[in-house]
């Protein structure tokens, strides 16, 4: 499932075109009622999440939305609250934001047995994420097994979402996972092919190596600022494809399409034609878009 509101609905559409070139489908999250003739109209599966729900901390507003906002916070809560729903009816959940790039099928690498939590790491290519160094693990992209315990831990991050209101979903959520007092979290270094737990009662968590899963990677500058040529030159020097590309890092939906669309990941392209639409009881024109065909020099390796 992927989540967003009407302010990122080109990252939307760009991202089913990731999921489409891959044969992929996802749910859709609408997180304000102004998404529904966007997912109409590109016949994308949609869920109009309702503001009324115990973890919205208030209504979605229909704006691109930034980081440390408010808005950012209040869809941060949408999110887990719409996994949590997942989870309690039994349904395994990938979860992805829509700023995110698809060179290949992920789902190869996620479930593995024996763990009920698989993530991408929150540090760019090379950094070894750690679960003892005390750091996040990133929420944009991860994978999660509906059991007791990980509906446990998602009902009270996202419920600690309706109550706190200067922390967005991410803190939230692995501030729980560290400091359950009920549940504690067994966390491996990386993810296994199988997994046969010492710690049943805990929820047992991996994470995605940093490159093939890159999450700041396409953030470009120069010397040690050029993430996306450290990214390209490691996964080079490895021989090993990536399968996503995050653009996380990059504040600001225009700083994010801009570094789409330099690294070949912005596959969204406009339609000449307009469909009517019929939206509060006035009729009007809505653009069309088309998937295009570029892809980014990660592809290469």
């Amino acid at each position: 499932m992927a989540g967003m509101n009407t302010g990122y609905g080109d990252f939307l559409l760009n991202f089913q075109c990731h999921t489409r070139r891959l044969g992929l489908k996802f749910l859709t999250l609408a997180f304000d009622a102004a998404v529904i003739p966007l997912l109409r109209d590109h016949q994308i599966t949609g869920y109009y999440l309702m503001p009324e729900g115990s973890g919205s901390r208030g209504k979605v507003v229909t704006e691109d939305t930034t980081f440390f906002s408010k808005n950012f916070n209040v869809i941060g809560g949408r999110k887990l609250e719409a996994v949590y729903a997942a989870l309690i009816l039994g349904y395994d959940v990938v979860f992805s934001d829509v700023d995110i790039g698809l060179f290949r099928d992920p789902l190869s690498f996620l479930f593995p047995p024996g763990v009920d939590l698989i993530h991408s790491s929150n540090n760019r290519c090379g950094l070894t994420w750690r679960y003892e160094h005390g750091t996040e693990g990133n929420s944009g992209f991860y994978a999660v097994r509906s059991s007791t315990r990980t509906i446990s831990v998602w009902n009270m991050a996202y419920r600690a979402c309706a109550q706190e209101k200067l922390f967005n979903d991410q803190t939230i959520l692995w501030h729980v996972l560290r400091h359950n007092p009920f549940i504690s979290t067994h966390a491996l270094d990386a993810c296994p092919q199988s997994y046969v737990s010492d710690h049943p009662f805990d929820v047992t968590t991996c994470v995605l190596d940093d490159c093939v899963f890159s999450a700041g990677g396409l953030a470009t500058g120069s010397g040690k600022e050029d993430h996306y040529g450290h990214l390209l030159g490691t996964l080079k020097q490895r021989g090993q494809p990536p399968v996503m590309a995050h653009a996380n890092y990059l504040i600001g939906r225009e700083l994010k399409k801009q570094a789409m669309n330099r690294t070949g990941l912005w596959l969204l392209q406009p339609n000449n034609s307009r469909s009517p639409v019929i939206s509060g009881g006035m009729k009007h024109k809505h653009r069309l878009w088309k998937c295009g065909e570029a892809l980014g020099t990660l592809m290469l390796y």
